[in-house]
């Protein structure tokens, strides 16, 4: 057989290899290559009292099991292709209903329903129902209504885990702490860090949301053709549990879109109904930056007083930019990271309104206790003024189903983004300008979710066995 190198043990990546073994190829003539720890030794040390460590790998963000095992495995199973990505440029509904289905059956067969996750959008009560008439009243809303489980952070581990040792157990080689930095399509080699090099037939790059710098360097290395896409990148907002209760209730994660007076996009994406904010790092240069994400446990004793989730804003530039992430995206959150000592700011939206930044006395005065330790700064100071108003009518609107969410005892993180401004141009299958060349999941541009970068994986295998 074909020996196949898979760059990136994250979901895309997993789900390629799980799907050749359940179709006869051969493990052994797998190898999987990551930057990060094995999941086992995977370790983030922070919580509400402690600073990031800044750990030369960060353990959120890279390592086997990629970002889906260290974040609450949200698994949104939207058929219209929106919610996750933009498979829908590339699949039919029917299509992307087919591998959603078979998505699910995989996570059947490593047990997810012994977990008895709850499952979200299947069926709406009253409450539900006049939430989704209110959203659809509103000419600055819109909402991409899906069934969504939430796997949970701790039951996420053990899911990956089972994966990654069947994997192993079928003869399939995973190198951790393996860092690729090149490949040559002409000589098909992957170069990883100290002189090593490892030989492919077909090469699947799926490196995640952390390798969309690697990914941008790869292409451009050997005329792999790709396109802009957009940024995406606003704040996270952490709240009282009480005044997110409809929405948390009813929809766990409410995919709600908004509009602003620029006529830009703005979503409300991962919501963590009782969760924790965390900081998580990323390349940049010689060095890290540093972003806000958030996490929700399904052990009762890991749940806290608030709710927090993304509010992103979507920028596309076109030819206005060429590198929106190494020319505009990447400066902000550098710039960002320097105002709040090396990491993320935090301030809140009643300094916000009265034009002052925020203190450790002033977040100490509000009834709302901030699940992570970070610089209290000012926001206002470095984030785009046309983002900030978005922002800021997105809570303007959201106030109307959460009442309360525009007071007082909100705080914002700054910031948060999501890499995946450079798209590779590539079939349905994943295949790009280059033959034997697949690349899949968020470092592709294409998706930005666990179920949309599994149905990438299960595509590209399919591919990769009919050749």
């Amino acid at each position: 057989m074909n020996k196949i190198v898979i760059v990136g043990v994250g979901v895309a990546g997993i789900f390629t290899a799980l799907e050749l073994i359940d179709n006869g190829y051969d493990g052994n003539d797998i190898t999987m290559l990551d930057k990060g720890h094995w999941i086992d030794k995977r370790r983030c040390f922070v919580d509400s009292n402690t600073t990031c460590k800044k750990c030369k790998i960060c353990s959120i963000s890279n390592g086997v099991g990629g970002t889906g095992s260290f974040s609450d495995s949200k698994l949104n199973f939207d058929t219209s292709g929106r919610v996750g990505g933009d498979l829908a440029e590339l699949l039919t509904v029917e299509e992307i209903t087919k591998y959603l289905k078979r998505t699910y059956e995989i996570y059947q067969q490593f047990g997810i329903e012994e977990f008895q996750s709850k499952i979200y959008g299947k069926d709406h009560n009253e409450q539900a129902l006049e939430i989704i008439e209110k959203i659809k009243n509103n000419p600055n809303m819109e909402m991409a209504d899906c069934v969504t489980i939430h796997l949970g952070t701790d039951n996420s581990r053990i899911i990956y885990k089972r994966m990654i040792d069947f994997l192993v157990k079928n003869g399939v080689h995973i190198m951790s702490n393996a860092e690729v930095i090149d490949v040559d399509t002409i000589s098909r080699k992957v170069y990883v860090k100290d002189n090593v090099y490892v030989n492919y037939d077909k090469l699947v790059l799926a490196m995640g949301r952390s390798g969309n710098q690697l990914m941008r360097e790869i292409c451009l290395n050997n005329n792999i053709k790709m396109k802009n896409g957009r940024v995406d990148y606003g704040v996270r907002v952490e709240t009282l549990n009480e005044y997110m209760k409809p929405l948390n209730d009813n929809f766990y994660e409410a995919k709600i879109y908004l509009k602003g007076r620029f006529g830009d996009s703005t979503r409300v994406f991962c919501t963590n109904p009782q969760g924790v904010v965390s900081v998580e790092s990323y390349p940049y240069m010689n060095n890290n930056i540093y972003l806000a994400n958030g996490h929700a446990y399904a052990e009762q004793s890991k749940k806290t007083k608030n709710t927090n989730f993304a509010l992103l804003v979507s920028r596309a530039f076109n030819e206005d930019c060429p590198n929106p992430l190494g020319e505009y995206l990447y400066p902000i959150i550098n710039a960002t990271n320097s105002l709040g000592k090396g990491s993320v700011i935090l301030q809140s939206l009643k300094d916000i309104k009265l034009n002052r930044r925020s203190t450790e006395e002033r977040i100490a005065e509000l009834d709302i206790v901030p699940t992570a330790n970070v610089y209290k700064g000012d926001i206002l100071s470095v984030m785009p003024y046309r983002t900030m108003v978005d922002i800021l009518e997105a809570i303007e609107e959201l106030d109307k189903i959460c009442v309360g969410l525009n007071g007082d005892n909100t705080l914002l993180y700054s910031m948060e983004a999501k890499f995946h401004s450079n798209k590779v141009l590539i079939n349905k299958y994943g295949q790009s300008s280059i033959e034997n060349v697949y690349c899949i999941g968020d470092s592709s541009g294409w998706t930005r979710g666990i179920t949309s970068a599994s149905s990438m994986g299960i595509l590209c295998s399919e591919n990769i066995l009919k050749k």
